[in-house]
């Protein structure tokens, strides 16, 4: 996801534009609760970012098999939230 590497390399403002549309988007069409979970995360929005984690998990959404594995969910494998979607997913 572009916006994602917008927020580690640095440019926060065009990372938080694209949450902001795809936010809004996504009351208008589905958009993946894990693509607005990675992006909220990686603009600094954690809590959010577990809030979208939620909708993933109850639509089951195939990119939470993912989870353990995927690399831009690295920096969330420590967040004790995080090991809790693991374990209640299977993953863990």
């Amino acid at each position: 996801m572009t916006a994602c590497a917008w927020a580690m390399a640095g440019d926060p403002a065009k990372a938080r534009a694209v949450l902001k549309e795809l936010k809004s988007l996504s009351s208008q069409r589905y958009v993946p609760g894990t693509s607005l979970a990675a992006l909220c995360y990686a603009v600094g929005e954690k809590d959010d970012a577990f809030a979208w984690l939620e909708p993933a998990y109850e639509d089951r959404d195939f990119r939470l098999s993912q989870l353990k594995v995927e690399p831009k969910w690295d920096a969330m494998r420590s967040e004790p939230r995080f090991v809790a979607i693991l374990k209640r997913i299977g993953l863990q």
